[in-house]
């Protein structure tokens, strides 16, 4: 079963966002708008994943995947949505409203993909989506039903942002 960390550890309650310039740097504008720290801006134009991976495990951050597939297979079907929203809702009852997502998307160049930070709603009541694409001057919020409807529920690879912390789990 899922289970969702204690999101008060990772310091954020919205998205913090940046538009980033040029054609490269989703990965450290999706993870700031996730944590706030403007030093990750520093590594924006290094497009190594493995470095990206090896700078969140030394800054003491776990990555785990829900969702992973290559472009050219078949994107993320809503019933991924509506499960993985159902199953963190059940994993924090009364606690948090959203869970911090790193979303990639198929991005302007063919194969490459483009990430993008996403508040997944999970609180009952709760129903927007908050998302920070980079590629754009401002954050986006969209309904549920707008967001299932939208090019970033059309997702490659689906990871969530938590502390590599052992007591943060039960």
């Amino acid at each position: 079963m899922l289970q969702l960390a204690p999101l008060g550890r990772l310091g954020f309650v919205t998205l913090q966002h940046r538009q980033q310039h040029g054609q490269v740097g989703c990965l450290y504008h999706s993870l700031y708008a996730l944590l706030g720290d403007e030093a990750l801006l520093e590594h924006a134009n290094d497009v190594s994943a493995p470095r990206y991976y090896a700078r969140l495990a030394a800054a003491g951050m776990l990555v785990s995947s829900l969702w992973c597939t290559e472009p050219g297979f078949s994107s993320t079907p809503t019933a991924f949505w509506e499960s993985l929203r159902r199953r963190f809702t059940a994993a924090s009852p009364g606690g948090a409203a959203h869970a911090p997502l790193l979303v990639n998307i198929g991005g302007a160049t063919p194969g490459w993909l483009h990430q993008v930070a996403v508040l997944l709603p999970i609180s009952p009541g709760e129903d927007i989506v908050h998302v920070s694409d980079s590629n754009f001057h401002e954050p986006l919020q969209f309904t549920w039903d707008g967001f299932l409807h939208s090019d970033y529920a059309q997702a490659y690879r689906v990871e969530m942002l938590g502390p590599a912390d052992l007591d943060a789990y039960a």
